[in-house]
């Protein structure tokens, strides 16, 4: 099974609340998050005050099919192009020469759903699958075309 996929989309919002910043390239931070972003600053909703806890979520543009919503709207930082992100939960992969840890699935929350009236759309369709959570195990720069695939 091919498991490369690719860098579409990169966001960052400074805190919870803030819209979602689309960027070319963005520095990933070892056991932080992305530079900038809410997670990284403990700014989160899922990890306020709490570092490391949830630092870079990821989903697959395939999740958009059907609806209206915008990449930004699910508020996650990686969108991706043709990856099966379920084969990368509990295993390490890359993210152009970043290296990741894929912890789990979430749901899609109540707070892209409050923040964007595309997300009522978005959970509409039955898109109830939030992409996944991940660790920054090794950080560098992420940019849009990086491709993305399992570690050996």
């Amino acid at each position: 099974m091919e498991r490369n996929g690719l860098v579409i989309a990169l966001f960052i919002a400074p805190s919870t609340n803030d819209s979602m910043r689309l960027l070319d390239r963005v520095e990933a931070v070892r056991g932080c998050g992305l530079r900038g972003d809410r997670y990284c600053t403990q700014e989160g909703t899922w990890n306020k005050n709490q570092e490391g806890k949830r630092q870079v979520t990821l989903m697959d543009e395939s999740a958009f099919a059907g609806t209206s919503c915008l990449y930004s709207d699910p508020r996650r930082n990686i969108i991706t192009h043709h990856t099966p992100l379920e084969a990368f939960v509990q295993k390490k992969f890359w993210v152009g020469g970043v290296l990741m840890y894929g912890v789990e699935f979430c749901k899609t929350c109540r707070i892209p759903k409050r923040l964007s009236t595309g997300m009522q759309v978005f959970r509409e369709h039955g898109h109830l699958n939030g992409g996944l959570i991940a660790q920054i195990l090794e950080g560098g720069y992420l940019h849009v075309g990086d491709t993305i695939r399992l570690a050996e």
